[in-house]
Formats: structure tokens, C-alpha cells, sequence
């Protein structure tokens, strides 16, 4: 199945320190997964994006930060930079985090504050990556952090929660064996 460059951006805009742009990037991935409801290529993805927003579109923007602040910045087990799911602090992550830095730069994604491995960036490379390398770059790596994350971050009530849901659904059509991946060098 074939999702545009811009799905995976704005399913990164989800994923980072919401800005002006969150509105506009959950109603366009709203939009697209409410399309493929109808074919149900994606299950559950656009449900689970609806959660999302349901969660997040009245609160002020303040508010929006405390919350992702809340859930990304001061709680580990939420942490956005996958590379620390899959390796944790073991030299198999440096290495990662170099590969990452180079594919990013050969896909023309400019560095952010954030480092490589951040979902956000991730997210846009995936966008860019021919649909094998992706499959493979999802199964190897991707599925299995998306699914370490979910299994730690059970117990908290959180709209966050329902956007994992929804890439991990995302990650799950793109290549099936992802959550079984067992991280490799890319």
C-alpha cells in the first residue's frame, strides 16, 4: 500500500513539540486514513488517529505542550528517540545513531535539535525511502521500538497513546513482520 511523502510528515508533525502545524497535519492524516477506512487497508489507524484528536484538538496550546512534555520529554519509558528502545545505552546505539544521521542526510532531511533516531525524524525518512528499503527499514527496526514503547505505556490514559496505536497499525500494513524485527544495522 502506498502512503504519500506527506502522510509520514505530518504523521512526524504529530510526533514532535506541537506547533501551529499539529491542527493541520492531524486533519490531512485524518483525511487520508478516513479514505482507506472505507477499503480497510489499514485497520484501525484511522480510529485510533480519531482518539488522537479527539484528545488534543480543544486543548489550548499550552496546554498541548505540558502534555507532550508530560509524555515524551520527562518519561523515559515514552521516549521518542527509538534507537534507546531497541539498544538502550549499549555501543550498538551509537552506531545506529551515526547510520541514521547519514540516511538523513542523504534523503536531504536537515538536522534538528533532536537527535537522529527521534520518531520524527524517522517518520520522514521513511517517506523517502523506496518502498522495499522501508519495509525492510520497518521490520527491522521501526515495528520493534513502536512495539517496546506500547508495552511500557499501559497504565497512563493518554491521547499520545492512541497516535502510537495508530503507527504502530501503520507499521504493522507496511510490513507485517515488524513487530517480530529484530534490530540489525541498516
Amino acid at each position: 500500500m502506498h502512503i504519500p511523502t506527506e502522510v509520514f510528515d505530518d504523521f512526524a508533525t504529530l510526533f514532535s513539540y506541537p506547533s501551529t502545524g499539529l491542527d493541520g497535519a492531524l486533519t490531512r492524516s485524518c483525511a487520508f486514513f478516513a479514505e482507506d477506512a472505507a477499503t480497510a487497508a489499514f485497520p484501525g489507524v484511522y480510529a485510533a488517529l480519531q482518539d488522537f484528536a479527539d484528545g488534543v484538538r480543544e486543548l489550548p496550546q499550552g496546554a498541548r505542550e505540558e502534555l507532550y512534555t508530560r509524555t515524551f520529554d520527562i518519561n523515559p519509558v515514552a521516549s521518542l528517540e527509538l534507537g534507546w528502545h531497541l539498544y538502550g545505552e549499549q555501543y550498538e546505539r551509537g552506531s545506529f545513531l551515526v547510520r541514521m544521521r547519514g540516511l538523513l542526510r542523504e534523503a536531504g532531511i536537515p538536522e534538528q535539535t533532536e537527535l537522529p533516531d527521534h520518531c520524527a525524524h524517522v517518520l520522514q525518512l521513511l517517506g523517502r525511502m523506496e518502498e522495499e528499503q522501508r519495509r525492510a527499514f520497518i521490520g527491522s527496526h521501526v515495528g520493534k521500538a513502536l512495539r517496546i514503547m506500547r508495552e511500557q505505556w499501559t497504565k497512563e490514559e493518554n491521547p499520545y497513546r492512541s497516535c502510537l496505536d495508530a503507527l504502530r497499525g501503520v507499521a504493522q500494513v507496511l510490513s507485517p513482520s515488524s513487530d517480530e524485527g529484530v534490530p540489525h544495522h541498516v
